[in-house]
């Protein structure tokens, strides 16, 4: 070794640090993780809230529909529907739009009525996404940005349909 650099081994002393080194004596299973989007989803929704689930959704993915930056896929205005028939076109919508492999739905529902709170379409929208039916299909729903009506809509994304095979047109 040349004069310098013993020069600065001598001169260097080492930083305490409080904070611990983990060394990994074993594999760590990468492919578990990504296995648990992969699953049957509708056995495994039944038994669990969406809350727990947001584990498939990155966080600029998130943002992104946060901003209202997320390209829209389609659109369903529930203005002037009763709330069983909201119900039913709400539910046929998010079905048609999974099957045809859209992501990003806009649902407006209008900001409802100031004297029923209760009856109103708004307020059940979260109540009809965690359905049973539909529920394994939607991974993220939030409410819309200013320029896509803001209280009166909602963004919600889709899970990817693993079976949507897009059409090769010529």
């Amino acid at each position: 070794m040349s004069d310098d650099e013993l020069d600065w081994q001598k001169n260097v002393k080492p930083i305490k640090c409080g904070r611990v080194t983990l060394k990994v004596d074993h594999e760590v299973g990468i492919k578990s993780v990504g296995d648990k989007c992969t699953f049957d989803l509708r056995e495994n929704f039944l038994s669990t809230n969406s809350v727990s689930l947001s584990f498939c959704l990155d966080y600029n993915t998130k943002s992104k529909v946060d901003r209202g930056k997320y390209f829209i896929s389609d659109k369903l205005d529930l203005h002037g529907y009763n709330i069983e028939d909201a119900y039913h076109k709400l539910i046929d919508f998010i079905t048609r739009n999974y099957r045809a492999g859209n992501r990003c739905l806009l649902v407006i529902t209008g900001q409802g009525n100031a004297i029923s709170k209760t009856g109103t379409i708004k307020n059940n929208l979260n109540k009809w996404l965690n359905d049973i039916k539909v529920q394994h299909m939607i991974l993220y729903h939030q409410q819309a940005t200013k320029k896509h009506g803001y209280k009166g809509a909602f963004y919600v994304l889709l899970r990817r349909n693993k079976g949507f095979r897009p059409l090769n047109l010529p």
